[in-house]
């Protein structure tokens, strides 16, 4: 058998890692944090129906801890979450103002479009516009 007290540990480390790795590798893409979040919380959740069964059998209102850190545990998972809520909520203001369209001119446009060709050109690199980027 599995002692569940053993497995709330397990579930509250990978959910602790799965947090971090988001907290300190932003320069992974959307898709991965995304699936790091949905795997924290699938977890999550299965910590709370284990957590509710043992409860249940064990007819108390804690879950005994048998010397397993799960609050200290617990309280890091929740400091990495309310510390990346509040980074989402901080940027939201930063995003809004980044998502303005900005005023470019066809002249500007062009003026831009001449400095890059002059600097790829000289560095003799192959390139041409292509829907407002480069190629």
């Amino acid at each position: 058998g599995v002692c569940p007290i053993v497995v709330l540990q397990v579930l509250t480390l990978r959910i602790e890692d799965l947090l971090f790795g988001v907290f300190t590798q932003s320069s992974q893409s959307r898709d991965r944090h995304l699936l790091a979040f949905n795997e924290a919380t699938a977890l999550h959740s299965e910590f709370g129906a284990l957590e509710h069964w043992v409860k249940s059998v064990l007819g108390v209102a804690e879950v005994p801890h048998l010397g397993w850190p799960l609050k200290r545990g617990w309280q890091r998972v929740q400091r990495y979450y309310d510390t990346l809520w509040r980074d989402v909520h901080n940027s939201e203001d930063t995003w809004a103002v980044m998502e303005q369209p900005g005023m470019v001119t066809d002249a500007s446009y062009h003026a831009a479009l001449e400095d890059v060709s002059q600097v790829l050109d000289g560095l003799q690199v192959e390139w041409w516009p292509c829907r407002g980027t480069l190629i």
